[in-house]
C-alpha cells in the first residue's frame, strides 16, 4: 500500500508539472472540428467526464449526447454518401452540445457497412455551467450526486483549462480521498474538448 501511495504521489507531481507548463504556454488558436484533441472515450473500463473552466466544474454528458447522435443516425433515411463527412450537432444535454462527423466504411470481409463517429467536439451551450469549487464539495452538490451513481471502478476524467488548475488540485485530492481513480486532460485556453476514433486513452492515477 505504501508503494502504491508513493507511485500515486509521483504521478501527481508529474501532472502538476505538466499543468504548470501548459498554464505558462501562449494561448492557442481555437481549433475547428476537423482537428479535435485526439482522445479515446474510455480508460480500461467505465469513465465519466467533467469540465473544469473558470473555476467551475460541470459534468460532460458524453453518454447522453452520443445516444442522441446514435438515434439521429438510425433515423437517417438518405444514402451513406450523404451521411459521411457531414458535421452534425445534437443537444443540448446538461448545457452541452455535441458536434460530430460520421464515417461509413464497407467491411468486405464481413459483408457489413460500419458507421461510426470519426471526430467529435463537445461545447457548452451557455457560459457559467456547473458549480464553483466550494459548491461542488458540499454534501448535497450536483458533483457529489453524480459521483454517487457511478460504478466503483469508474475513472473520473477532468478536462482542465489553465484558469482552473487550483480547482483541479482540490477536486483531485477529494477524489483520492474517496478512493475514485482520476485522470487529467490539461487543455490550452480556448481549445475544444473533443476526440477521434484513433485517439489515445486517458491515464488514471
Amino acid at each position: 500500500r505504501a508503494a502504491k501511495r508513493t507511485a500515486v504521489a509521483g504521478e501527481i507531481e508529474r501532472l502538476d508539472r505538466e499543468a504548470a507548463l501548459i498554464a505558462r504556454a501562449p494561448a492557442a488558436a481555437k481549433q475547428v472540428l476537423a482537428y479535435p484533441t485526439p482522445i479515446g472515450r474510455t480508460v480500461n473500463g467505465d469513465e465519466i467526464h467533467f469540465q473544469l473552466a473558470a473555476g467551475r466544474i460541470a459534468h460532460l454528458p458524453l453518454d447522453e449526447l452520443f445516444e442522441l447522435a446514435r438515434t439521429r443516425t438510425q433515423r437517417h433515411s438518405g444514402s451513406l454518401a450523404q451521411l459521411s463527412d457531414r458535421i452534425e450537432s445534437v443537444g443540448p444535454a446538461k448545457g452541452f452540445m455535441l458536434d460530430y462527423v460520421m464515417e461509413a466504411r464497407v467491411d468486405q470481409a464481413r459483408g457489413q457497412v460500419l458507421v461510426r463517429s470519426r471526430e467529435w467536439v463537445i461545447r457548452p451551450a451557455a457560459a457559467g455551467l456547473g458549480e464553483t469549487l466550494e459548491e461542488s464539495l458540499r454534501p448535497e452538490s450536483q458533483f457529489r450526486g453524480t459521483l454517487s451513481r457511478i460504478r466503483p471502478d469508474t475513472t473520473v476524467t477532468l478536462w482542465c483549462y489553465p484558469d482552473s488548475f487550483e480547482a483541479f488540485r482540490s477536486i483531485r485530492a477529494e477524489l483520492f480521498r474517496m478512493g475514485i481513480p482520476a485522470a487529467c486532460r490539461p487543455l490550452p485556453e480556448a481549445a475544444p474538448i473533443g476526440g477521434s476514433a484513433e485517439g489515445s486513452k486517458s491515464v488514471a492515477q
